[in-house]
């Protein structure tokens, strides 16, 4: 089986991209080919969560093993294979490229197909460009920024607990 999936910019209602992966790949496999695809730094944190219907995050897949007193429960990637977290049609997922800064891209997974010999898996169907906004993200641009939003974060009451 393989799934067709669409890539949303919650802040860019003009970019769609969609992809076409095999439904027996792995979340980190999956996470190495929307970057490639994307064109994201390949240098980034990224998780992916399973999401509901109102983009919530549950689930994490996370590149590495996490702290067991995380929020919600993660699994590692590379041992998460899609299949396993895909029931239906309209699957939603929070790819989150960049956790410094907190961007995200929306996926769903909008079809299920049969398997083609034709086309080299993963496949890319392409898609609108996502518009660049690394040039206004102070975070992108000032060390000293990310040191703010680090102290900002370890006095925040919501993360009490969690280690940075």
């Amino acid at each position: 089986m393989q799934y067709q999936v669409t890539i949303s910019d919650p802040l860019d209602p003009t970019f769609s991209h969609d992809v076409i992966v095999e439904a027996r790949m792995n979340f980190q496999e999956f996470n190495d080919f929307l970057i490639r695809v994307l064109q994201l730094d390949q240098a980034a944190v990224t998780s992916i969560f399973l999401s509901d219907e109102h983009w919530a995050r549950h689930t994490e897949f996370a590149p590495i093993e996490q702290d067991e007193h995380m929020l919600i429960p993660t699994v590692l990637m590379g041992k998460a294979i899609l299949q396993d977290y895909i029931p239906v049609e309209h699957t939603r997922f929070v790819f989150l490229y960049d956790l410094l800064s907190d961007r995200e891209l929306h996926l769903e997974v909008v079809l299920f197909l049969d398997p083609s010999t034709d086309l080299p898996m993963p496949y890319d169907l392409g898609g609108s460009q996502r518009k660049q906004r690394d040039q206004d993200d102070p975070l992108s641009q000032s060390n000293a920024d990310i040191a703010d939003l680090l102290k900002d974060m370890e006095n925040d009451p919501d993360l009490a607990g969690c280690e940075l």
